[in-house]
């Protein structure tokens, strides 16, 4: 088990969902919220000894030292970004079974736009009550034969109080004619809204990496 450090901010959901995921395979997930990250706030990194590394962090009004955590989450407000200098312990995987992608909203439309047109980088996508953003059936996977073989997961769910279900719901209808194999989970009360969005990361976070 790795003990994780992720600094973050109130409503960073990007932040939340890597807590979540992290947590789900065994992992110490420490959520650090600053009102100001990461426009003013500051992390050091400072090395320890051979057994593992100690992070000390300073920000406005906070300051923790000497906390042992093996790594330290970083994030740009827009692209979350790995330390250069991890503990010689850590294993980057970059295999493409090791590599998921999903969003909400418009970010699933994104989320299914451009994982389904690189699956050879994407084994898991899913798309969270994607929005209009969303391309056609047709056009959002333009070879099933090669979804069929190579997906490990392909997620769509929508609640069905969602004003946008139709586009999720078209998605699912062309994916059963393809015989694409799929996830077609649906909200049952379910609006274009947050408790719908944690519900569908739980359940899709429990099914990646298998």
């Amino acid at each position: 088990m790795s003990r994780i450090l992720i600094p973050t901010h109130l409503g960073d959901l990007h932040a939340l969902a890597v807590a979540h995921v992290l947590k789900l395979r065994g992992h110490e997930a420490v959520l650090w919220f600053g009102a100001d990250y990461p426009v003013r706030q500051s992390v050091s990194v400072s090395l320890s000894d051979a057994d593992g590394v100690s992070w000390e962090v300073e920000g406005p009004g906070l300051r923790m030292a000497g906390e042992p955590f093996d790594t330290v989450w970083m994030r740009r407000p827009t692209l979350p970004v790995l330390p250069a200098g991890m503990h010689p312990a850590d294993r980057l995987v970059a295999d493409r079974e090791s590599r998921a992608l999903a969003g909400l909203s418009m970010g699933g439309g994104q989320s299914l736009n451009f994982g389904l047109a690189n699956i050879n980088t994407f084994a898991w996508v899913g798309g969270f009550s994607s929005a209009p953003n969303t391309s056609q059936p047709a056009q959002l996977l333009k070879d099933p034969d090669a979804a069929r073989k190579q997906l490990k997961l392909l997620w769509v769910s929508c609640g069905d109080q969602d004003s946008l279900f139709n586009i999720s719901e078209n998605v699912h209808k062309y994916l059963d004619e393809q015989k694409v194999q799929h996830v077609w989970h649906i909200d049952p009360g379910g609006a274009h809204a947050f408790p719908v969005w944690k519900n569908d990361l739980h359940h899709f976070a429990t099914l990646l990496f298998h």
